[in-house]
């Protein structure tokens, strides 16, 4: 069973975006600050997410691989935990998906902390 919630757009990890599209619930989300940091993050289209992709944070460490995907969102393992992350909220770099999470803040967020 995966667990749903919602992180920030993968549009504010562009530095000319000024919104969010989606709205995040948990702590950890909320306090993410989605900024590039390096190698050029561009929005992920549909094409680009799928089962067995790469997802790294904004500083391009390894936060897990898409599991599954479906019309609206993609389910992230860590090896830890599973989450459904929206399809808008990826962003991709030339090091694979970029979420706005790290690994921790993911795996905190699936386990409801």
């Amino acid at each position: 069973m995966s667990i749903r919630f919602f992180i920030a757009s993968a549009a504010a990890l562009i530095p000319a975006a000024a919104s969010y599209a989606q709205t995040p619930v948990t702590e950890a989300a909320a306090n993410t600050t989605a900024t590039a940091q390096s190698g050029g993050v561009t929005l992920a289209t549909k094409d680009d997410i799928k089962a067995g992709a790469p997802v790294v944070d904004q500083a391009g460490a390894a936060v897990g691989t898409i599991e599954s995907v479906t019309a609206t969102g993609a389910v992230v393992s860590t090896g830890a935990a599973r989450a459904e992350i929206p399809l808008a909220s990826f962003g991709k770099s030339d090091r694979g998906l970029v979420i706005a999470l790290t690994k921790s803040q993911l795996e905190a967020a699936a386990k409801g902390g």
